[in-house]
């Protein structure tokens, strides 16, 4: 039995320019009063642990006296929680932006002590005509759109604009050109990194009535300029026992997948790593072979980290509900071949990765086959 359990934490809320209320009306998040609240972050570092003897820490301080038991083997490499987990809804559209990779990171904000940042989101819900924009609409270069930004112009003409769906997933890969417009509620996992390098921001004026900072040198170094006309994901889906079962998206960083569970779900970290569930849709009761928490009610909009040394969960729905779960991969063991074994197609595992030139689970195909 694992001295530990499965952790609920207190959500960070974060106000910006393009939020709202809805995080309150739709996941009863309970919100500061007279703000506009675009982000609830539900799981990162410096979230306080709200159940069980580790209650009062943050996750990082959890993961200092427990390291590998929490992260386990697959996140053993690193020395806090490894990504950010965020609920979000947009009442304006985001500015356009991009996010540097893990090396430029390192590079142009060796302060931070962030990461790069690659992310997907899930459309909880979108409202008719919601966009994404990302990647470009046609091939552009870097002498092209600093023309285009010094000229006057605005790169939202250069960038891809797609209908949002409720249940689409995007994978947002460092480097790309994106934003997300109004009218959107969604849940995000990205790598632990807050650097945003803001392109364009709508010609809007923030409460002061001035126009928010922009980062366009930065912004043009790190843009990946062969990103044009990428695709959302096509989820894989499979049925089990206890519903369906989707892989929405997968990379080294993360994998995520979509459970619409009419029955009882069980599953075990089996030391490899922590799982992440989000209830998106419904309720639910996790069941856990844990001395603390063994039996733990969750409600629409909460988010709940499985230890990776938690020895099996079960979760039971109420009577129906739809969850989101996260956890970082064995990319071989845990898509290619679980995956392949149900007789899903290589070209459709790919496509999980995102642009299937140059993704993770790609790279690993062409070096079995090398």
């Amino acid at each position: 039995m694992s001295a530990l359990y499965p952790l609920k934490f207190k959500p960070y809320f974060k106000e910006f320019i393009w939020g709202g209320r809805r995080l309150e009306t739709v996941f009863h998040k309970d919100l500061p009063p007279d703000q506009a609240i675009g982000e609830s972050w539900e799981v990162f570092d410096n979230n306080v642990i709200t159940n069980g003897p580790l209650q009062g820490m943050t996750l990082l301080e959890a993961i200092h006296g427990y390291g590998e038991q929490i992260l386990g083997t697959h996140g053993q490499k690193y020395h806090n929680f490894p990504l950010i987990a965020k609920l979000t809804a947009t009442e304006m559209n985001l500015s356009i932006q991009v996010h540097p990779n893990d090396e430029q990171a390192a590079i142009m904000e060796p302060e931070s002590g962030f990461t790069g940042k690659t992310e997907m989101i899930y459309i909880v819900d979108a409202k008719p005509g919601a966009k994404v924009y990302f990647g470009f609409n046609q091939k552009v270069d870097a002498e092209t759109l600093r023309s285009t930004i010094a000229a006057g112009g605005e790169i939202i003409q250069l960038i891809q604009e797609v209908d949002a769906k409720t249940g689409d997933t995007f994978l947002i890969e460092s480097g790309t050109v994106h934003g997300y417009g109004a009218g959107l509620i969604y849940f995000e996992l990205q790598q632990y990194s807050d650097i945003t390098y803001r392109l364009f921001d709508w010609n809007r004026l923030d409460s002061t009535g001035k126009p928010r900072s922009l980062h366009i040198e930065k912004g043009l170094q790190v843009i990946d300029y062969d990103v044009v006309k990428p695709n959302k994901i096509q989820p894989v889906c499979l049925k089990e026992a206890a519903g369906e079962a989707c892989f929405l998206t997968a990379c080294k960083q993360f994998l995520v997948e979509y459970l619409d569970l009419s029955q009882e779900f069980s599953a075990d970290p089996a030391g490899d790593s922590f799982h992440m569930l989000c209830v998106i849709n419904g309720a639910g009761t996790l069941f856990s072979d844990s001395p603390f928490e063994a039996k733990l009610k969750l409600d629409l909009g909460d988010v709940v980290l499985i230890p990776a040394s938690v020895k099996g969960y079960r979760f039971v729905p109420d009577p129906r509900s739809k969850v989101l779960r996260c956890r970082i991969p064995d990319l071989q063991k845990d898509v290619i071949d679980y995956l392949g074994a149900q007789g899903v197609p290589r070209e459709s595992i790919d496509a999980l990765g995102g642009d299937t030139s140059k993704n993770d689970l790609v790279a690993l195909r062409v070096k079995s086959d090398s």
